[in-house]
């Protein structure tokens, strides 16, 4: 039997303090973060996640937008943790932590309740409008004004469709039956089909 294989490690860690210029952004880092409100979270909640940091180099492989918000916002030291690996490491860290946080989605339910519980909005990274947009996704539409936005509907709603692949020669022959039918491809069908329209219910 092959044994298990072994848990992912902890990579150690050096936490520290440092100026903010000790470190520097990684090269070739493609994530183009939200600076303007990574500053505004600076200015209210402080840094609370420390920049991932190469120890050889001193590049930053995870919290680049955070450095440069950080200088923007007129800091002059920077809360980091230094792990020991390797450039091609360092590169694929940098990768995958970009990479994840596109991938990532919301329970907007209870998103929605997290931010109504807040007094308000400040240092969240969103505003009203996006409170207000988040809930009214999430509202139960009313039956009577979804008819009236969409109208009415069409005897043929609820009418299974029908495709096909046909050859071309049967694709023509079909068109000129169309066409006697002033394009209304049901009636089309039904005449082709030997089937008296006046037979037909719409609640079928």
């Amino acid at each position: 039997m092959t044994p298990p294989p072994p848990p992912p490690q902890v990579l150690p860690k050096v936490s520290k303090i440092v100026p903010i210029d000790d470190v520097q952004p990684f090269p070739g880092n493609a994530r183009i973060g939200d600076r303007p409100g990574i500053v505004v979270s600076l200015e209210e909640n402080g840094q609370f996640d420390s920049l991932i940091v190469q120890k050889s180099t001193g590049h930053i492989i995870a919290g680049n937008n955070t450095w440069h918000a950080a200088k923007e916002a007129g800091m002059t030291e920077i809360s980091v943790d230094y792990i020991d690996v390797d450039d091609e490491r360092a590169r694929r860290m940098n990768l995958v932590h970009n990479r994840l946080n596109d991938k990532a989605q919301y329970d907007d339910r209870l998103l929605l309740e997290m931010l109504a519980s807040l007094d308000d909005l400040d240092g969240t990274g969103y505003d009203p409008g996006d409170l207000e947009a988040l809930a009214k996704s999430l509202e139960t539409p009313d039956l009577d004004d979804l008819a009236e936005e969409l109208g009415a509907p069409g005897e043929d709603d609820g009418w299974p469709m029908l495709s096909v692949r046909i050859p071309h020669p049967v694709m023509a022959a079909w068109n000129e039956k169309l066409s006697t039918h002033d394009k209304d491809g049901a009636r089309a069908m039904a005449s082709l089909l030997g089937v008296d329209w006046a037979d037909i219910s719409t609640d079928d």
